[in-house]
């Protein structure tokens, strides 16, 4: 069997924001996995993202607007979802025109 393919999705945790390529947790899973199992793992992409967008704005409202909580009266309804959309999306619009590898601040 060849080896596990796999992408690391996250935080800038994940990304490993502050230390070298090989200390970033994802890549020390790999180097870990083939030492001490023989574990053949290939970090295909480490996806972390540096950037927070904070919803708490809208998710503070669904105290007194239950129209922001799906039908389950657990999740976020669509409607929540919208507008974690509004604060996100001006952020990764931002992203998106930057050229890779520069930061926005």
């Amino acid at each position: 069997m060849g080896a596990v393919r796999y992408v690391a999705l996250g935080d800038s945790y994940t990304i490993g924001t502050s230390v070298s390529e090989v200390e970033r947790w994802p890549n020390q899973l790999v180097e870990r996995l083939r030492l001490r199992g023989g574990v053949a793992l290939e970090l295909v992409a480490n996806l972390g993202v540096i950037r927070f967008v904070s919803i708490d704005s809208v998710a503070d409202q669904v105290a007194t607007d239950r129209s922001l909580v799906a039908r389950d009266g657990l999740h976020p309804s669509g409607a929540q979802y919208a507008g974690w959309v509004e604060l996100i999306a001006p952020v990764v619009a931002e992203a998106i025109a930057m050229p890779l590898g520069q930061s926005s601040g």
